[in-house]
């Protein structure tokens, strides 16, 4: 059958409000003046689909929706940037989650979040005949979605067994989702791309990045990269044992950056290039993402981050 879809992205969709500039003296003022306030597409899976749409790739998510006005809103950015949502898993008389993002001055920013009983994404909502017509599977992050957690080794597997690549990404484990499951997810994931945090999460406050990458390898993963915030990122593979650096630039928001990273990272996988230039290409999404407001807003197109990553003294033709 022939692979009429580039990826396929299976996690979190919210819709993210969010704030800027808030500084810790807000709780201390009457009244705080803000530069912006505004709402947009959010959530690990969403926002790694609507980069990768506007990079010019043919993608899909799976994640789960409301059927709300917010929902038909959400819609209609996917719409625009390309991006399949056939497989959203529409919860009737529910609302699409809503996460309040507080942004500080130096483009940190902190979440807040209402539990609404919403996140029921779990295994029995994953389409399984999509995978042969995927070239790459892509968990928007492991311990995202405690429900979907138990099921995803399982659906890695038969990603690899249906001929996909297969990555994923993290986040904290605020579930407390058994270390056993990334083990387990390890043993299928040809790429594996979590962020510093995660790796405190498993390895405790004394891992380096080199041993944490060996460790993951060991466990399965044919290829590491370790985001490391501005400090760039770290791979490791058979080829590969090195630190990438980022392109300095001053952020404006640093939401969705990981998961912009992500999306230009596996547009690299894509294309065939190797670990490196994936790297820096990711890095060069990031990059672009951080400069604007929203998680998945700053990346336009395709020839824009390449016109960034050509500027890294290793980009390579």
């Amino acid at each position: 059958m022939e692979r009429d879809l580039d990826v396929l992205c299976v996690g979190g969709l919210v819709c993210d409000f969010m704030i800027r500039p808030v500084d810790a003296g807000v709780f201390t003022r009457e009244v705080s003046y803000m530069e912006a306030a505004e709402s947009n597409v959010g959530g690990d899976a969403a926002n790694e689909s609507i980069v990768m749409g506007k990079l010019a790739n043919k993608v899909a998510i799976s994640a789960e929706i409301g059927d709300d006005g917010t929902a038909n809103e959400l819609k209609a950015v996917f719409a625009k940037s390309g991006v399949n949502t056939d497989h959203l898993i529409v919860r009737k008389n529910k609302k699409t989650r809503t996460n309040i993002v507080l942004i500080r001055p130096d483009g940190e920013r902190h979440f807040v979040i209402f539990p609404n009983g919403y996140d029921e994404f779990c295994g029995k909502d994953l389409d399984y005949e999509v995978l042969s017509r995927t070239k790459v599977l892509s968990i928007g992050s492991i311990h995202h979605l405690p429900l979907l957690d138990p099921a995803l080794p399982a659906y890695l597997k038969a990603g690899k067994e249906a001929g996909c690549i297969t990555s994923a990404d993290m986040c904290p484990n605020l579930g407390d989702t058994p270390n056993e499951i990334v083990v387990e997810c390890c043993k299928y994931l040809d790429y594996l791309i979590p962020s510093e945090g995660e790796m405190r999460d498993l390895f405790g406050e004394d891992w380096t990045p080199q041993e944490a990458a060996r460790t993951l390898r060991n466990w399965g993963v044919k290829h590491v990269v370790i985001k490391l915030g501005a400090e760039g990122c770290y791979i490791q593979d058979d080829v590969y044992d090195e630190f990438v650096p980022s392109f300095r630039v001053k952020a404006i928001d640093t939401t969705g950056a990981g998961d912009s990273f992500a999306g230009g990272f596996l547009t690299g996988v894509l294309k065939g290039w190797d670990l490196k230039k994936c790297a820096i290409f990711g890095a060069a999404t990031g990059c672009i993402a951080v400069q604007s407001i929203g998680a998945n807003t700053g990346v336009k197109s395709y020839e824009q981050v390449l016109a960034v990553a050509k500027t890294s003294p290793d980009w390579k033709e």
